[in-house]
């Protein structure tokens, strides 16, 4: 009885999986993508200096500007 209750579970999705349906008839057009070979500039970065943050005075008050790196 267990056996026959385990075959019957097994059969049924195979069963289902084989019915065909209208998108399995449809057509499967695939484009492949072309894509561009990229052109990669490496630049060496000679000098960079540490300029830190600092407060700017505007009409509107004080601002700050944060700390950034500048090449040279």
């Amino acid at each position: 009885m267990k056996g026959i209750i385990a075959s019957t579970l097994l059969a049924v999705p195979l069963l289902l999986s084989s019915f065909s349906t209208p998108a399995s008839a449809a057509k499967v057009i695939v484009i492949q993508r072309v894509q561009r070979p990229r052109v990669v500039i490496i630049r060496r970065v000679v000098r960079q200096r540490w300029i830190r943050g600092y407060w700017v005075n505007t009409r509107y008050g004080r601002r700050w500007v944060s700390g950034r790196y500048v090449r040279y």
